[in-house]
């Protein structure tokens, strides 16, 4: 027994400080992984209710409407049915950018939405792109189908602009905006209905 006693007294010190620093580099280690993590994806909302304005990237940004379309036009003007399964949803937003830096970032914006199952959809994929008769591609420009001419957001100016999404019928009623600035990660901005 005293050659166990012996042995602890001795080693003490050695494992007060394992006791002490496997934490702290378990810490250091975590900590590390989850700046980067954080830095690459999307985990703090910014909830903007319902009929409000939200401030997000030097910009004030409000939902003005979602409507869900059964066809699409094509580049003559025709009207063609979508498949039975799927709907195309707009998303009609103002974003008023208030500095130069806005303007910037609001040409590396992605729109998204998800619905409460987890899903989450891509803003103007290539199927809608590929057919439709003018989407825009991103919250900065647009392509004015009358006058072909294409029109910027400017700053302290209100820009209206419109993403779609190619979703399945069945979760069109559930959908919820999302507008993600890479610059800007952890945080996005996410509209509720």
């Amino acid at each position: 027994m005293t050659r166990l006693t012996d042995w602890r007294r001795s080693q003490r010190w050695y494992l007060l400080g394992l006791l002490v620093l496997a934490p702290v580099t378990f810490w250091l280690s975590a900590s590390e992984d989850w700046t980067a993590y954080a830095s690459r994806n999307r985990i703090n909302p910014i909830v903007v209710a319902k009929g409000a304005t939200g401030d997000y990237v030097d910009a004030t940004w409000r939902l003005l409407a979602i409507n869900a379309d059964e066809s699409m036009t094509l580049r003559g003007g025709q009207s063609a049915p979508l498949p039975q399964t799927l709907s195309i949803v707009r998303v009609r937003l103002e974003v008023t950018p208030r500095t130069a830096n806005a303007l910037e970032a609001l040409g590396r914006c992605r729109g998204t939405l998800t619905d409460a199952r987890g899903r989450r959809w891509d803003a103007n994929p290539s199927e809608i792109a590929r057919r439709a008769k003018s989407l825009p591609t991103d919250c900065q420009e647009w392509l004015n189908p009358k006058t072909l001419k294409t029109e910027q957001a400017q700053e302290g100016r209100p820009w209206v602009f419109e993403l779609a999404y190619l979703v399945p019928r069945n979760a069109t009623g559930d959908v919820i905006p999302e507008i993600t600035v890479p610059q800007a990660l952890p945080r996005y901005l996410r509209f509720e209905r």
